[in-house]
């Protein structure tokens, strides 16, 4: 961004971005001025020509969006946090983004805060986020995020098939692995996991 932009300008197109790149439209100016706890409409009014004047955003047909040249980088979600011991209820609420370019992906993966120490074996610590990838085919020995039951429980494990059923592998002996055989417990595999970031 502009070095010489205000704080305010930059705000505005930092709510602007992120209401594009989640919601995957242009927000109105009075979602703006909520956004940013603005009372006059007309004060964003002014943030959006001076952005426009700057050659960040363009207006065509009374409607405002964001110039061609405008990088929207695309964003990792990072959904509450799942356990790496014996599952837990995940809320599954947005607490904040990772750079998909940063770590080589594209657009539709999340990431989950892993809680725990079940997992420390194959160097998942306890506060971690792991990529989840979903959708995609799962593989014996594959590293995943699933849910058991009804709940929304999840867990990151190592995952097996066998005859008759299937193995959620930890990677750490004070923890045992689950193993289900049979319909009698249902399993949800939401993902493989793809990547790891650590806070440094």
């Amino acid at each position: 961004m502009d070095a010489s932009m205000t704080v305010r300008q930059r705000e505005v197109l930092e709510l602007i971005l992120e209401s594009v790149r989640s919601g995957g439209r242009f927000p109105s100016v009075r979602e703006i001025a909520r956004g940013l706890g603005l009372r006059s409409p007309a004060s964003v009014h002014a943030h959006l020509v001076a952005l426009a004047e700057r050659g960040y955003l363009q207006r065509a047909h009374r409607q405002w969006r964001l110039a061609p040249h405008v990088r929207q980088e695309p964003r990792i979600p990072i959904l509450g946090r799942v356990a790496a011991g014996l599952p837990e209820i995940s809320e599954g609420q947005i607490e904040g983004h990772l750079s998909a370019d940063a770590l080589g992906l594209g657009a539709g993966h999340y990431g989950i805060r892993v809680s725990g120490e079940s997992m420390s074996g194959e160097g998942i610590l306890d506060g971690d986020i792991v990529v989840v990838a979903p959708g995609r085919p799962i593989h014996n020995g594959d590293l995943v995020v699933a849910a058991l039951g009804d709940q929304e429980a999840a867990t990151v494990k190592r995952f097996f098939r066998f005859r008759g059923g299937v193995e959620l592998r930890a990677a750490h002996p004070d923890y045992p692995s689950v193993r289900l055989r049979g319909s009698a417990v249902s399993l949800r595999v939401l993902g493989r996991v793809v990547g790891l970031w650590r806070a440094v």
